[in-house]
């Protein structure tokens, strides 16, 4: 080479010196850390161009080449140019920042973690005298008898110990939450400001009042104004009927919790603080009701109608509505998501409100009485309309019903708003991999969507999904442990693009990257556990950690999927704003407040309407007398398999059991055909459902003694949900709400005797599919997600939890690189 070749390197060579100690990151990490700065980022582009110009030199390249044949003769892996790989990852990192879909919340963000803080009991006001509110002092005053207004009395003063023991118990941190209340009225100077006197007797004070007039022609307007008070917005609108009224009250809100008060009805003092409460306790759940009184007032007394409160099912509330708007909140993002009041309805727009709420999961019930529901014909209520408009209005509601089961919920946003979607899952091979790619097909139809996953294992993909064509982008990359993953981390990390990660399990080829994505590009993610990963491998043992901390000198940190890596991802998960899981045991173990999406399946493949059921019996040998009990997915012992096939075997002549394993186990191999069992291998995804249908009943035992059992919700729950199957189960986790729900007979687990008088007195096919619509279906894990990309604009875009991981990830490379 000449001097002034030589000159040139050397110079460069210093520049990239300096580079390094400016990037805090070694040459291993150039590919992570490349979009961290943009002016570090045009200068290495700089310094790009400049080593082009060298190594297209004649002396450069001929060297270059005769090091590579010596490496090839050594049996050395030819290195990849390191200032290509920071380009190429440059280029990514600038392409990711021009996106349509903008993560910034109109809202200032209030913060969503679970029992830190203070408690709310010392961040409102003081419970007040009871003489000395609105809601009391009506009660006094009003025509109940004696009896009747002892009890209420009685009833109040043994709940306020209740509230205030929520108070307590409820922490939050930063400013409280917003509430936006909104009032529609028409025509009701005489009795609204007791409604708007009893909202600014509230002990919770952060909140407006939107005061939706729907064309009043009285003196509402200036009796308002009177009152003084800059939360109360007055909304001055042309006579368009309640729900548009609503509605415009619904578009003006500012708050991060929406409330509703008729300006006929009446909170008690206490009613902000227990609701607001109640959803941040529980921040998995949209939307939370309370009990109330219910109070006929007649022209010379007034009567209680009814005090109680109804447990919640969706099955019930289709039938008839008992959830008062009066006593009912909701997050805010259910309106963002998937709009307000129908307008066209001209009464019981509540309970359609209600209905379109809670289709996806089931309300918080606060059973307390908080609300007067105050009924009086000379008020020319809602209620009181003729019954004439009844059989429209039910027809309207069930027409919105059946098209939230037939094509899902409505969404307000447009296709072209929506972000892509990146779906990360750390390996490819094994069952895990089912939920990643349900989740990224039923994405695909209304977002732009790829998958990323790994290939650790020796099959090329799970079995199931093997001749499955996707109708998304997917990229597989073969697995292999450090330092040669560092490599394959870096190629997977610029293949990433989606303006929001969807990352299933807290392994490190899935969470890591997405917390290397996000720290480096500020993508944000949110993670789904399925299943508590540290347990997992080992069913039977307790192995449970909470700990974050690596020990370095652990050889077992080479491989990418070692239990080392997974317990320390799994302590950071806990400290992850945006959490994803379908089991409460998972979701308390995570710290609270995760994001509900169930196993899912596709409703097109999964529904008995497009399965022979008659002809796959047949196939299988199945009479019509008999009773065929199915096991599909992963065959383990801690699933009560081999008690059920014993119960088959020496049961009573017409018990069948029909196995179809995932993949194989060594449990499956365990189990012996013969002419009362079955033993398929494994089906294509949606071909299970075929053999689903054929059955009759599914039992899902989970040992209770096995740790791994109390954080699973199996996929073959999804099918049998789907195709109306009979489910006996035994009392562990969600399957628990089921039990008592009614969609699940209970069975204790390993009980035979008790199976086979459960399957002797249920009838054959079961009425589960409106459950599984609502929570197991693609179209519910898409409107699922739409409601975690809208809580995704609540949060900074750089999580601490990336940042501690990236310098724990920067440690490692450091101490493992060739």
């Amino acid at each position: 080479m000449t001097d002034n070749k030589e000159q040139q390197i050397a110079y460069l060579k210093s520049r990239v010196a300096e580079l390094e100690e400016q990037l805090s990151k070694n040459r291993q990490r150039y590919a992570f850390s490349a979009n961290k700065n943009d002016q570090y980022a045009s200068l290495i582009d700089r310094l790009c161009d400049d080593l082009e110009s060298v190594v297209k030199s004649m002396r450069w390249r001929v060297g270059d080449r005769f090091c590579g044949v010596m490496e090839k003769v050594l049996l050395r892996p030819q290195p990849e140019l390191l200032i290509n790989q920071m380009r190429s990852a440059l280029a990514k990192a600038r392409e990711n920042k021009v996106s349509g879909w903008k993560l910034q919340s109109h809202r200032p963000h209030h913060g969503m973690t679970k029992q830190s803080g203070e408690p709310l009991v010392g961040k409102i006001a003081a419970a007040p005298k009871p003489a000395d509110t609105q809601f009391y002092s009506w009660l006094q005053q009003s025509t109940l008898s004696s009896a009747d207004l002892d009890r209420v009395n009685r009833s109040l003063e043994q709940e306020q110990q209740d509230i205030e023991r929520l108070l307590t118990q409820t922490c939050w941190p930063g400013p409280l939450p917003l509430v936006s209340i909104v009032m529609p009225t028409y025509n009701r100077a005489g009795v609204i400001v007791q409604a708007v006197t009893s909202v600014i007797q509230q002990r919770y004070q952060n909140w407006e009042l939107l005061i939706c007039d729907d064309g009043s022609d009285d003196n509402t307007q200036d009796l308002i104004q009177s009152l003084n008070d800059a939360r109360v917005q007055f909304l001055k609108l042309p006579h368009k009927g309640a729900a548009a009224a609503r509605n415009a009250g619904l578009a003006s809100a500012a708050g991060d919790i929406i409330a509703y008060l008729d300006s006929d009805n009446l909170w008690r003092p206490d009613y902000l603080a227990a609701m607001v409460a109640s959803l941040i306790n529980d921040q998995s759940q949209y939307c939370a009701y309370s009990a109330y009184f219910d109070l006929i007032i007649g022209a010379n007394a007034t009567r209680i109608k009814s005090a109680q409160v109804k447990t919640f099912t969706y099955r019930s509330l289709s039938t008839k509505n008992f959830v008062d708007l009066n006593s009912f909140v909701h997050w805010r993002s259910l309106y963002d998501v998937f709009g307000g009041f129908t307008e066209s309805l001209e009464r019981q727009q509540d309970w359609d409100l209600v209905l379109k709420y809670t289709f996806l999961r089931d309300p918080i019930l606060v059973d307390l009485r908080l609300t007067l529901y105050r009924r009086n014909e000379q008020w020319n209520q809602l209620t009181a309309l003729k019954a004439t408009t009844a059989e429209r209005t039910r027809s309207i509601i069930q027409a919105n019903v059946e098209s939230y089961y037939e094509s899902g919920l409505p969404m307000r946003d447009s296709s072209e708003h929506r972000p892509k979607i990146t779906v990360l899952i750390w390996d490819v091979c094994r069952n895990h991999f089912s939920k990643a790619y349900n989740i990224a097909e039923a994405l695909s139809d209304s977002y732009n969507v790829q998958l990323i996953g790994f290939r650790f294992f020796e099959e090329p993909i799970f079995p199931p999904y093997e001749d499955v064509k996707p109708k998304f982008e997917m990229h597989v990359f073969d697995g292999c442990d450090f330092p040669n993953f560092f490599a394959v981390m870096t190629k997977a990390l610029a293949k990433i693009d989606g303006d929001f990660i969807y990352c299933v399990k807290p392994r490190l080829p899935s969470l890591g990257l997405a917390l290397l994505a996000n720290f480096h590009r500020g993508t944000p993610f949110a993670l789904e556990c399925n299943d508590l990963e540290s347990v997992v491998s080992s069913p039977g043992k307790e192995q449970l950690s909470d700990t974050t901390v690596l020990d370095f000198n652990d050889d077992t940190l080479l491989s990418p999927y070692s239990q080392a890596w997974t317990k320390h991802l799994e302590g950071l998960a806990k400290t992850l704003p945006l959490k994803v899981t379908h089991n409460r045991n998972l979701d308390h173990w995570l710290g609270g407040n995760c994001h509900f999406i169930r196993n899912i399946k596709d409703e097109t493949a999964f529904d008995p309407n497009r399965v022979n059921r008659d002809l796959t019996r047949n196939e299988l040998g199945f009479e019509e007398h008999h009773y065929v009990l199915l096991f599909s997915g992963l065959v383990r012992r801690h699933k009560g398999i081999f008690d059920v096939q014993s119960l088959v075997e020496n049961g009573p002549p017409h018990l069948r059991l029909l196995v179809v394993g995932s993949r194989t186990t060594p449990d499956l191999k365990k189990l012996s055909k013969s002419e009362k069992v079955v033993i398929l291998p494994p089906q294509d995804r949606n071909t299970i459902a075929k053999y689903t249908a054929a059955a009759d009943g599914v039992v899902l035992w989970l040992d209770p003694g096995i740790p791994a059992s109390h954080y699973q919700m199996p996929f073959k729950l999804t099918d049998a949900l789907a195709l109306n199957l009979q489910i006996f189960a035994n009392r562990i986790s969600d399957l628990e709400e089921l039990i008592d729900q009614e969609e699940i007979t209970e069975v204790p687990f390993g009980d035979a005797s008790a199976l086979l008088e459960a399957v002797s007195r249920t009838p054959k096919r079961g009425n589960h599919r409106d459950l599984y619509l609502r929570q197991f279906s693609y179209a519910s894990a898409r409107a699922s997600v739409a409601l975690l990309l809208q809580r995704a604009r609540d949060f900074p875009q750089e999580l601490g939890p990336a940042a501690e991981f990236a310098n724990t990830f920067d440690q490692f490379v450091n101490r493992n690189s060739p």
